[in-house]
């Protein structure tokens, strides 16, 4: 067996464009945010008429950030570090588990998939209320158009 083939430089130039891109891509992710817009009413205090403001709320699109993976690869590896601190031998069907589920084979990678998916919907399903999105509103008497309480559209369509 001899030496592997050194790689070409348009090979390295390619990798290196596909890391700053993936690199590129995950922050972009991390720290996209959805905008809802927020109206305040115009409001007499005195003799003057204040407010009438628009703002936004920021609404992160990726609620679970990291803790997804890290709650799915905490749950893939347990099985094999508890199987690792005992010192009596292992049956085979066992082993079959702990070798189906040791990095980088098919099982692993397709359960891990699926765990991230679950975790992510599940953590933002913990972290994030829905229902408490609103309490800004009801203080302040602001309106949101997506929240449904600003202007209702008519209920008669008309066509042309």
């Amino acid at each position: 067996m001899g030496a592997p083939a050194p790689l070409s430089g348009f090979v390295i130039i390619g990798l290196l464009i596909m890391v700053v891109a993936v690199v590129t891509f995950i922050v972009f992710m991390e720290r996209a945010q959805r905008r809802l817009i927020v109206q305040y009413p115009k409001r007499q205090m005195g003799n003057r008429i204040v407010g009438g403001e628009s703002s936004h709320l920021p609404l992160k699109l990726n609620t679970a950030g990291v803790i997804p993976p890290i709650f799915a690869s905490s749950l893939l590896l347990l099985p094999t570090t508890l199987v690792s601190f005992s010192a009596a031998p292992t049956p085979g069907w066992l082993q079959w588990i702990i070798g189906s589920l040791s990095r980088g084979q098919p099982l692993f990678m397709l359960i891990y998939a699926a765990m991230i998916v679950f975790f992510c919907f599940f953590y933002t399903a913990i972290v994030f209320n829905p229902g408490d999105g609103g309490q800004p509103e009801e203080n302040t008497a602001a309106s949101s158009p997506a929240s449904g309480r600003a202007r209702t559209p008519p209920t008669t369509w008309t066509t042309c």
